[in-house]
């Protein structure tokens, strides 16, 4: 008799271990995701161009049947950002997945994304249920600022006279100081130069239309290229423009 009890008790335990879809067997199949990750957390776009970056990552399984594979993006005010397709190769028990998502400034044949944070989600699907996980990334348009450096050429020792602007329409960014840079002819390195701010110097008490631009001078010592750098903002990456100055002997 207490031979027969015994065995029925272990058949008993062994049943609530392998139980089909019981709480112990779902946890054990669960699919893992690993190294999910964007190849550009910070991707910038420019008027009349498209980008692409791409969510990259691994599932793996412990004999888990997978149902689906998906991915899903959406811009900070939850609107959905259709993406390429997702694309899956399996070896062994681990299944790569990859998708790509365009990101379009203004003027061209796409719609336009706009600039903001978005949110990726990797969603994987299997028998005992779901698992996923999301990434981020903050799109930005690029700054746009002029330089103009005069007079050229300029005598050795000389002042140069350095004229920029940011005329990007955005956060009013018009009055934001910009980086000045130079690079020596032979020379692969950038050397900051210091700043200039820009001032207000046409309708200054019309909104929306007042005219900010940055001057400032610098002694010339070697020919070769300025270069301006607008600031970062939570909406734009830095523009550069860069303009050559030839010294004369």
């Amino acid at each position: 008799m207490r031979y027969r009890v015994a065995l029925v008790a272990g058949f008993l335990a062994a049943q609530s271990v392998v139980a089909p879809g019981g709480p112990a067997s779902a946890r054990a199949g669960a699919p893992e995701l690993r190294s999910v990750r964007l190849t550009d957390a910070n991707p910038v776009t420019t008027p009349g161009e498209c980008t692409q970056i791409a969510l990259t990552g691994r599932v793996e399984t412990t004999g888990t049947e997978l149902t689906s594979v998906t991915t899903t993006a959406r811009s900070a005010d939850g609107a959905p950002k259709p993406t390429l397709g997702v694309r899956s190769q399996q070896a062994g028990t681990v299944t790569a997945v990859t998708d790509r998502v365009r990101l379009c400034g203004i003027a061209t044949r796409y719609d336009t994304d706009y600039v903001g944070r978005y949110t990726w989600t990797l969603r994987v699907a299997y028998r005992g249920g779901v698992v996923s996980v999301s990434r981020s990334f903050h799109l930005r348009y690029r700054g746009l600022v002029t330089l103009d450096a005069t007079p050229e050429p300029v005598r050795r020792g000389g002042w140069v006279t350095l004229t920029g602007r940011v005329h990007d329409g955005w956060e009013e960014t018009d009055s934001h100081p910009i980086a000045l840079f130079f690079r020596p002819d032979g020379s692969t390195g950038w050397t900051r130069q210091g700043s200039m701010t820009p001032r207000c110097v046409d309708y200054c008490n019309e909104d929306g239309i007042s005219n900010w631009q940055a001057t400032t001078k610098r002694r010339q010592l070697h020919s070769g290229v300025w270069q301006a750098v607008s600031a970062r903002t939570a909406y734009l990456a830095p523009g550069t423009r860069s303009d050559r100055v030839t010294v004369r002997r």
